[in-house]
């Protein structure tokens, strides 16, 4: 079992982005702008590893984060991809081909960093919201995951697929939205992050639930606290 916490190198969040009925403000995370110090408390935490949210893998000083990995002994262990959509409004579901095309392009460039650093890549917020109607919505979202898992495989690396509740999303919001989903995709890399926040709000029995899916399921959540917009979290992996 491995723990980790998320942290972002950007220190002022990712703005506001508007996605069907969900607004954000702010950027989870803890420590950000500060990766050094993200880095020594998880290593002084005990934690394993770190979650880092970030637009653009461009963004982030490679040889600076190697370095740092290496000297508090933290893996990263995912990477959270929201601030692609939440900040560059790149989102697989825009009626707009050649946005849709750079949302997988970026994707891909996570899937090259988490290639690195043996990091799962966590897909959520740039799924897109229902901008058409959602038969083709979630048409465009299959051919984009599709797209990326199979980049995976050229990198190895594994994909987790985020339910969120329906205050925050379209669609997807139960664990058992998102497992029908993915036995229509088939994609043997892609799997499931499950967030007790989430969970709490759309699915009768958490605990139940997680147990059938262990097979799946790369990522699961726990919140421990809540500042202002629920910041605190302990990421508890099961892979």
């Amino acid at each position: 079992m491995k723990t980790s916490f998320m942290t972002s190198p950007d220190a002022g969040g990712v703005g506001i982005g508007l996605f069907g009925n969900m607004k954000v403000e702010n950027g989870l995370g803890l420590f950000k702008g500060d990766l050094e110090k993200a880095f020594r408390v998880a290593n002084e935490l005990g934690y394993d590893g770190l979650e880092i949210s970030l637009a653009d893998p461009n963004e982030i000083n490679l040889s600076k984060l190697s370095k740092l990995t290496e000297k508090y002994n933290i893996n990263i262990a995912s990477l959270a991809t929201g601030a692609v959509a939440v900040k560059d409004g790149l989102i697989f579901t825009s009626p707009d081909r050649s946005i849709r095309e750079a949302a997988v392009t970026r994707i891909k460039k996570f899937i090259d960093l988490a290639s690195i650093f043996k990091s799962l890549v966590v897909i959520s917020l740039v799924r897109g919201g229902i901008l058409t109607n959602a038969a083709q919505s979630k048409k465009w979202i299959r051919e984009c995951l599709s797209e990326c898992a199979e980049y995976c495989k050229k990198k190895y690396v594994n994909v987790a697929f985020e339910p969120i509740n329906r205050f925050q999303e379209d669609f997807f919001h139960s664990i058992a939205d998102c497992v029908n989903f993915l036995k229509e995709v088939n994609l043997p890399n892609l799997g499931i992050l499950v967030d007790t926040f989430h969970m709490n709000i759309e699915d009768a029995d958490m605990w139940e639930i997680c147990v059938k899916l262990k097979i799946i399921l790369h990522m699961f959540i726990i919140l421990i606290a809540i500042v202002w917009l629920l910041e605190w979290v302990t990421l508890i992996f099961l892979r």
